[in-house]
This record gives C-alpha cells, structure tokens and sequence, in this order.
C-alpha cells in the first residue's frame, strides 16, 4: 500500500477549510492564508478527541499543537492509520 493522501479539513479555531497532505516525508496543512508543513521526524504525537478532531503536536515547539477536524467522519480512520504506523518507530 501506497503512503500518502489528501483530505478535506476544517481548523477547529478559525473554522477555515483545508486540506491535510500526507507523504513519506511529513505533512502538509494547506488553507487558504497559510500552509505549513510538518517534517515526519518533527512529529511528536497524534491523536483523536471527540474521534473527529485529529491533534497533531511538534517536537521542540510546545506552542505547535494543530487541532484538525475532518469534513467527512469516513477520512478520519485513514490518515490517524498511517500517521500511527509511522510514528510508532
């Protein structure tokens, strides 16, 4: 199976809409004001709340804690998967 993906996401804070990027070196956010990508290595942890809000946190930046809610609930099995099976080294 191939890694990597696109999917549709709404910033919990700002209720803008976006789209979350996964390939082998990290992620992408991508809104429409700002795009900021996120090294593989630089992940500390990723989670679910609520299981439709994913939270991605950075090494070395406690301030970088993305809060991402998935437009549609079926996307959400997905990415947690794979961002799981990378960061479980």
């Amino acid at each position: 199976q191939e890694l990597g993906g696109e999917f549709p996401i709404k910033d919990v804070n700002t209720g803008e809409g976006g789209l979350l990027q996964v390939c082998l070196e990290g992620i992408c956010l991508i809104f429409e004001n700002d795009k900021e990508f996120i090294e593989l290595q630089k992940i500390r942890k990723c989670t679910t709340q609520k299981g439709d809000i994913f939270v991605l946190e950075e090494f070395g930046n406690d301030k970088a804690v993305w809060l991402i809610e998935f437009v549609m609930l079926y996307y959400v099995s997905s990415p947690i998967w794979l961002l799981a099976t990378i960061n479980n080294d």
